[in-house]
């Protein structure tokens, strides 16, 4: 922490109020202890917090969740006596940028996240029919023990199974989790569009391609074997 001027002195015990940076609506409030100190300071704060607004908080884990940036007001008015001058009552408001995640963007980039392995199995365990693990960078400066996350998986609306992630860990600077999954097969739809050579149509070709109407079945399972 710097105060932006130089010499000793203290400040007074304080609670901190968190709140939104739009609205100014508190999230919760954190006591800062009594602190001396002689140019810049680093004070380490262990201390639960009571929210009083858990959809504010909400959605600002959304936000961090969807963006690259995401910020908090924190607010407060602590007492600072400074060398031998007069005690000042100071009026804190500060406003803290914070890295997200833009989860599109955190997806597409290969540096973000690494597959360390992957099982498929031959017969379901347990409703999955693979068992991996993944190394996730965490650019917030959290922390944060989320517990059991699920995700379905789909693609252009049709589900291709879930993901399953027992215990999900978001550590400093990455962190590793161990992902089960179940994805099913698909069926994928074909119908004859067109057919031509060198640009010019032969009508008996392409009535034939245009005639053409079939499913077929892939098993996902055995295309992403294919790829570790």
């Amino acid at each position: 922490m710097g105060g932006g001027f130089s010499g000793s002195g203290s400040l007074s015990p304080f609670n901190a109020t968190i709140r939104v940076p739009d609205s100014g609506e508190e999230i919760a409030v954190f006591p800062f202890p009594a602190t001396q100190f002689d140019g810049d300071i680093t004070v380490d704060i262990d201390h639960d917090l009571d929210l009083s607004c858990v959809e504010c908080l909400s959605q600002l884990a959304i936000l961090a969740a969807t963006n690259k940036s995401v910020a908090v007001l924190v607010t407060a008015q602590p007492y600072l006596k400074l060398d031998a001058l007069p005690t000042a009552h100071l009026n804190i408001q500060k406003t803290l940028h914070m890295n997200g995640y833009n989860i599109d963007e955190f997806l597409n980039n290969p540096d973000t996240y690494n597959i360390t392995s992957v099982d498929i199995f031959n017969e379901p365990v347990n409703g999955f029919n693979f068992n991996a693990t993944i190394s996730v960078q965490n650019p917030t400066p959290f922390t944060v023990t989320m517990g059991h996350v699920t995700f379905n998986l789909s693609m252009a609306g049709e589900s291709l199974g879930y993901m399953d992630i027992p215990n999900l860990m978001l550590g400093q600077p990455t962190s590793s989790n161990v992902v089960l999954g179940q994805i099913d097969t698909v069926t994928i739809d074909v119908q004859g569009n067109s057919c031509d050579y060198n640009g010019l149509e032969i009508p008996y070709f392409a009535a034939a391609i245009k005639a053409i109407r079939a499913s077929t079945t892939i098993d996902l399972t055995q295309f992403a074997s294919s790829l570790f």
